[in-house]
């Protein structure tokens, strides 16, 4: 398939100096954007965020350069990463000492465990050049959240940039993680591709927290793997971009394996943020469960589809989906659909799924106990976008925070997310 953006990439991609242990998977991963293209509506997994567009495109590689990036505060008694249009940058990243045996290295790729599924995990794979490895051995505990950045720089204008990241925890481990993407105005294009294995009884929670500028195309992508009794909590912040997209999936292969899943995504402006949630229940006796809440404001458009999967033999699987959306101006749109195919037997799975505005009688009520207007909306908000906020780790909840003032009226009131 030809387009002025894959010609472009062709010698993107040849002029990019790759050891010769990556270069095989790197153009297969390659040939497979060239193969199928960027992503359209015809897909059905794309059929409300068209990256058609993206074909006219004559992209180039984001340089790394002193322009103004995001200006972020450290947090306190965390270790951070930082990566600026998709390369590491030791300057601003802060670590401290870590256990015996941990791994942490913020510039090694390996080989992908597999194929990649679509053409936009192709383009990551193909021209990532740096990325986070974390290797937690059995029974260790990161010592504090770990913060990775990836930044754009107002010069990224034009320009594309890639991470693809690896955490492995072993038997008992457990880390506290929150990715944040920040963008000034640059009009760029950045990809990001997770995996995540968590071995037997290990624990992580993390959070993403996507808020770029409505010029910024952010698509990435997430596959994480629990074995039996592990634990995943993902917290999943989608506020920016044009679009922003992220593709989740989950599978539970080992039994009593747990997944908790909290989306939340605002649509501000002509932003279109979108997320994609798998969670596939493989083995027996595991527990799902996903909170999903969506917003949308002015012309912003949000799209969640949530897809639990139950094999043939996981018996006893427990999974509940509860989506709902909010619009809270007129012209706003959202597109919220929960879906569950079962094929095994002795299950309790369940899903809801709500679309609609902010209730008037309830409106009425708090304003007949002396709140203005704008306060009694903002309470009725606050109350609708709690369930999706509740399990944020307490380092990360100022940040958060931060985030939904300059669009959640009354956020900066919320002490907390409980």
């Amino acid at each position: 398939m030809n387009s002025v953006a894959l010609d472009t990439l062709e010698n993107v991609f040849e002029s990019g100096a790759w050891p010769s242990r990556e270069r095989d998977w790197r153009a297969q991963a390659l040939a497979k954007l060239q193969h199928e293209g960027f992503p359209t509506k015809r897909q059905e997994a794309w059929k409300y965020t068209d990256l058609s567009d993206l074909d006219e495109t004559p992209w180039t590689t984001a340089t790394v350069s002193e322009d103004a990036v995001p200006d972020v505060a450290l947090l306190p008694d965390t270790d951070r990463v930082v990566y600026i249009n998709g390369i590491f940058d030791a300057a601003r990243s802060n670590l401290g000492e870590l256990p015996a045996g941990v791994e942490l290295n913020p510039e090694k790729l390996t080989a992908p465990a597999q194929a990649p599924v679509d053409a936009m995990s192709g383009l990551n794979i193909a021209l990532a050049r740096h990325g986070l490895y974390l290797h937690v051995p059995a029974g260790v505990a990161l010592p504090r959240p770990l913060e990775i950045l990836n930044l754009t720089s107002d010069g990224a204008g034009g320009g594309m940039h890639h991470v693809r990241h690896q955490i492995v925890l072993e038997q008992g481990a457990s880390a506290t993680l929150l990715d944040q993407s920040l963008s000034h105005e640059a009009a760029a294009l950045s990809t990001q591709g997770w995996s995540i294995e968590l071995a037997a009884d290990a624990a992580l929670n993390f959070t993403r927290l996507q808020d770029t500028a409505q010029t910024h195309k952010a698509v990435d992508r997430l596959h994480a793997t629990v074995a039996d009794g592990g634990e995943l909590v993902a917290n999943l912040l989608e506020l920016g971009a044009r679009p922003g997209r992220l593709d989740l999936h989950v599978t539970l292969d080992g039994e009593r394996a747990s997944a908790q899943v909290n989306s939340m995504l605002y649509a501000i402006g002509k932003s279109h943020v979108d997320h994609q949630i798998r969670i596939d229940h493989r083995a027996p006796n595991c527990v799902s469960r996903t909170q999903g809440r969506a917003l949308a404001q002015d012309r912003g458009r949000v799209v969640l589809d949530a897809l639990v999967h139950v094999a043939k033999g996981a018996d006893g699987t427990d999974s509940e989906q509860q989506l709902a959306s909010l619009l809270l101006t007129p012209g706003a749109e959202a597109n919220v659909k929960p879906e569950l195919e079962i094929y095994a037997d002795d299950v309790a799975c369940a899903h809801g799924s709500t679309i609609g505005r902010l209730d008037d009688d309830a409106e009425f009520y708090l304003r007949s106990r002396g709140l203005s207007r704008d306060e009694a909306r903002a309470l009725l908000t606050q109350s609708f976008v709690r369930p999706a906020l509740r399990q944020i780790p307490a380092a990360f909840r100022a940040t958060v925070k931060r985030h939904l003032e300059t669009r959640l009226p009354g956020a900066a009131a919320m002490e907390n997310f409980a």
